[in-house]
C-alpha cells in the first residue's frame, strides 16, 4: 500500500515538474496563457472605457422652420446621446448623409408641427435610427423620445398655467405617472460593466484551454511520452498523470485569475460586491473541470496548430452560448441542453451572481454543483484517455523489447 502511495507520489512529482518545464520553456504556450490573458482584457477594457456611446452624430431635417421646431433641435441637441451635426430642410439630404454613414440617424420634424402645437391637436416627430447597431439605435431613439416627452410637458405645463393654475399642480396634471430608473448592479447602464465580467471568465477558460492543447500537440509531434517516463506503467497511474499535468497549469493560472478578477477590476473600475471567498470557491472548480476538458482534448491533437484550430471554431459559440448575449431559456432546446457541458456557461452565470450582484455561494448553488460535476466528469474522460495511452505504450514497449531479444538472439 505505502509503496503505491510513493509510486503514484512519484509519478505526480515527475509530471508535474516536466509539464511545468516544457511550460516555461514553450514561447508559444507562454504567450498564449500569460500573453492573451493579459492583452485580450487590456485591449477589451480600454476599447469599452467609455461604457456609454455619446454624441452619436445626427441630422435633424426641419420642415416645419419655426420657433417651436428651433426649440426641439436645441433640446435634441443638448442631450449627451446625440449631437445635431446637421440642421437641414430636405429628407433626401439627410438621407444621403446617412447612407455616407455620416450621420447614423435622422429625426424629421413636420411641416405643421408649430401649427398643430397652437390648435392643441397632437403632434409628432419621427426618428429614423441605424438598427443594425442596437447601442446606437438605443441612444438615437432614446434621446428624440426624451426631447419630445420634455416638449410635450413643457407646452402642456404652460397652457394649464395660462388658465391660472399653479406650476406644481399644472405639473403633476401634465405627468400624474413619473418614472424613476434605477440600474440595478451597473450604475452607468455601461457596455464595459456589462460585457467584461462574463468575457473575463470566458478568456481564462479559451487561453488555458489552448495553452494545454498546444503543449499537448508539440507532445505529439516531437514523440514525447505522454506521461514522460520510458518504462512501463500501471494504467492505474493515469490519475497522479493527470492530476500533475493539471496542476503545473493550473499553479500558473492562478496568476492570470488574479491579474483578471482582481486588478482588471481595479483598474477600469468595474462593479465588484463579492465576497472574496466564495469567488475562490467558485473559480477553483471552474479551473480543475476547463483543464481536465484540456488534457482530454490534447490527447487527440497531433499537432500543435490543431489547438488553434479548435479554440478558432469554439470561441464564438461558447460566446453566445454562455448566456451574455441572448437568455439560455430562450434558445432551442437542444442548445439548452448544450450549454450545460460548457464550463464557463455555468461559471459565467454563478460569477456575475456573486461579483456583480453580491449574492451569496448558497445562491448560486445550481451552478456550482454544475462545475462539481463537470470537473467529476471531464476528470474520469480524461483518466479514461490517459489509461488507454498508457497501455498503448506498455504494448509498444513490450513489442520493442521482443524486437530487441529477437536481435541480440540473431
Amino acid at each position: 500500500m505505502l509503496k503505491s502511495i510513493k509510486r503514484s507520489l512519484d509519478v505526480f512529482i515527475h509530471t508535474f515538474y516536466t509539464d511545468f518545464k516544457h511550460i516555461v520553456k514553450d514561447p508559444g504556450v507562454l504567450i498564449i496563457l500569460f500573453g492573451a490573458t493579459i492583452m485580450y482584457p487590456v485591449i477589451y477594457s480600454v476599447a469599452y472605457s467609455k461604457e456609454v456611446v455619446r454624441e452619436i452624430p445626427v441630422a435633424v431635417v426641419d420642415l416645419s422652420e419655426t420657433k417651436s421646431s428651433r426649440t426641439l433641435t436645441q433640446m435634441l441637441d443638448a442631450s449627451s446621446q446625440i449631437k445635431v451635426d446637421y440642421h437641414i430642410y430636405n429628407f433626401k439630404e439627410a438621407q444621403n448623409l446617412f447612407y455616407d454613414d455620416i450621420v447614423h440617424g435622422i429625426i424629421i420634424i413636420p411641416k405643421d408641427f408649430e401649427r398643430k402645437i397652437f390648435r392643441g391637436e397632437q403632434t409628432s416627430i419621427k426618428a429614423y435610427a441605424d438598427a443594425t447597431y442596437f447601442m446606437i439605435y438605443k441612444q438615437v431613439l432614446s434621446a428624440a423620445v426624451s426631447a419630445g416627452t420634455t416638449m410635450g410637458v413643457k407646452i402642456e405645463v404652460a397652457r394649464l398655467m395660462q388658465k391660472g393654475m399653479d406650476m406644481n399642480k399644472a405639473l403633476a396634471q401634465s405627468q400624474p405617472l413619473s418614472v424613476e430608473t434605477n440600474y440595478l448592479f451597473n450604475p452607468s447602464a455601461g457596455y464595459a460593466s456589462y460585457a467584461m465580467p462574463g468575457l473575463l471568465i470566458l478568456i481564462l477558460q479559451q487561453t488555458l484551454l489552448l495553452s494545454i492543447g498546444m503543449l499537448g500537440g508539440t507532445n505529439r509531434e516531437r514523440n514525447r511520452k505522454y506521461y514522460f517516463l520510458e518504462n512501463t506503467l500501471n494504467p492505474r497511474s493515469a490519475i497522479p498523470i493527470l492530476l500533475g499535468k493539471v496542476s503545473a497549469f493550473f499553479l500558473l493560472h492562478i496568476l492570470n485569475v488574479f491579474f483578471a478578477l482582481v486588478i482588471i477590476y481595479k483598474i477600469f473600475g468595474f462593479p465588484q460586491k463579492g465576497n472574496p471567498i466564495d469567488i475562490i470557491i467558485l473559480i477553483i472548480p471552474y479551473l480543475l473541470s476547463v483543464g481536465f476538458l484540456g488534457v482530454a482534448i490534447a490527447s487527440m491533437i497531433k499537432k500543435r496548430e490543431h489547438s488553434l484550430v479548435f479554440m478558432f471554431f469554439t470561441s464564438i459559440p461558447f460566446v453566445f452560448l454562455s448566456g451574455m448575449s441572448w437568455p439560455i431559456n430562450e434558445m432551442p432546446t437542444v442548445l439548452q441542453y448544450f450549454t450545460k457541458i460548457i464550463p464557463s456557461t455555468a461559471a459565467i452565470q454563478g460569477f456575475l451572481r456573486l461579483n456583480t450582484m453580491g449574492a451569496s455561494l448558497k445562491q448560486v448553488s445550481h451552478e456550482f454543483v454544475m462545475l462539481l460535476s463537470l470537473m467529476v466528469f471531464y476528470f474520469t474522460v480524461a483518466y479514461l484517455i490517459l489509461r488507454y495511452r498508457i497501455k498503448q505504450n506498455n504494448k509498444e514497449l513490450e513489442l520493442q523489447e521482443i524486437d530487441n531479444e529477437s536481435k541480440d538472439s540473431n
